[in-house]
């Protein structure tokens, strides 16, 4: 069976061939970077303690981390080449066709067919047990007689909430009339009574109006004498 590849994901190809290319390089840099730089640092170390010189080393967790970022680092430069690769074959696979792979026979089994399902059963009104029928006739007729009391109940309510209101309504006309006939009662009895003190206050100061006029004479007539016993 032959089969064409048509198009490569440059999205799963970078992240296959970081991880790939990253492992990778940090297996083949612990044997050929890490454990010779290890031996390294040692001997010169020892050749320092020796000679007395200042010679410079790295310190093995230098080195490990050294590792790891240069692991990484070839790991991304890799995968951004393989990706650009796929981008490529993408579009060339576009113009002249992708590569036909030829894979061994694999017997394609047809798939079955669905079962067709049984149509449902007819659905049948179950009958009703004569029992089951006198009882809902007797529940049907309790029913309408309870219906009909309620109703009756309901109208004997109504009838006398009416009359109690025409009662309370002719009870508040008449109280009103009263309070009515008496507030003018109350007001005749006010103007009464103000004529009454009108009257009585004229009276009073008529009196005094007299009383001060005859005062004033008798005074007059008393400045009258005594000036005349002052001239003789």
């Amino acid at each position: 069976m032959k089969t064409t590849i048509r198009r490569i994901a440059p999205g799963s190809v970078f992240k296959v061939i970081l991880v790939a290319y990253a492992l990778l390089s940090v297996i083949i840099g612990f044997f050929v970077f890490l454990i010779p730089g290890i031996a390294l640092n040692n001997t010169l170390r020892g050749l320092a303690e020796q000679t007395g010189l200042n010679i410079p080393t790295t310190s093995t967790f230098m080195l490990i981390v050294a590792l790891i970022v240069g692991a990484i680092i070839w790991g991304v430069i890799v995968a951004i080449i393989a990706a650009l690769f796929a981008v490529l074959y993408n579009i060339v696979a576009g113009w002249v066709g992708g590569i036909k792979l030829e894979l061994d026979g694999i017997p394609v089994q047809a798939a079955p067919a669905p079962a067709t399902a049984a149509p449902p059963p007819p659905l049948t009104r179950p009958s009703t047990p004569p029992s089951l029928s006198s009882s809902a006739r007797s529940m049907q007729s309790s029913a309408a007689a309870t219906s009909a009391a309620v109703g009756a109940a309901a109208a004997t309510t109504a009838s006398a909430v009416k009359d109690t209101s025409s009662a309370a309504a002719s009870t508040a006309q008449s109280a009103a009339n009263k309070v009515a006939d008496t507030t003018q009662a109350a007001a005749s009895s006010v103007d009464d009574a103000a004529k009454a003190v009108a009257d009585t206050a004229g009276d009073v100061v008529d009196a005094a109006s007299d009383a001060a006029s005859d005062t004033v004479e008798a005074v007059g007539d008393a400045v009258d004498s005594v000036a005349d016993a002052v001239k003789e």
